[in-house]
């Protein structure tokens, strides 16, 4: 019988959303991934909490268009309550997924990565090409932890859970 170390851990899926093509299905394969190993997942793409600000596309959408019109004062107040929730499923996370595109702009994924990085939390990170990983970064995360494919993360989560 294997050791089931990560059964009710909790992880965080962090990566771009505002300039990403698709934020959604990775983070729903990942999911159903490590369900199997008993890890449960915060994705901000989803609701988590009682009375969660919930953000959806016509969300972004009005966002973006508040933006064009120099609204900055709705636009602060909605991503105060968005930065507050995610970083609270930082808090709360046992570790993160993450994933990295240096050629897509995330500027939330950096500061849950600082955060999670500042907690000493173990953070897993997807990229395509290791060696076009952001130098900054690597200067916060256990490259080590650093994978080219999500079975990777899968196969490593698995070795932790069964104790090797």
């Amino acid at each position: 019988m294997s050791a089931k170390l990560l059964k009710n851990s909790y992880c965080y899926l962090v990566g771009p959303i505002e300039y990403a093509d698709n934020c959604f299905d990775w983070r729903v394969t990942i999911t159903e991934s490590v369900r199997q190993i008993g890890i449960k997942c915060f994705d901000p793409n989803r609701d988590h909490f009682v009375n969660q600000l919930t953000e959806s596309q016509e969300d972004r959408d009005k966002l973006k268009e508040q933006r064009e019109s120099g609204d900055w004062k709705s636009i602060s107040k909605y991503m105060k309550g968005v930065i507050s929730r995610d970083l609270r499923m930082v808090d709360l996370s046992t570790f993160i997924i993450g994933k990295i595109d240096p050629e897509v702009p995330t500027f939330g994924t950096i500061h849950e990565i600082v955060i999670a990085s500042l907690q000493n939390k173990p953070i897993l990170i997807y990229t395509d090409d290791k060696k076009k990983f952001p130098l900054w970064l690597a200067g916060l995360i256990n490259m080590d932890l650093v994978f080219e494919s999500w079975g990777e993360i899968v196969e490593y989560l698995m070795k932790i859970n069964s104790g090797e």
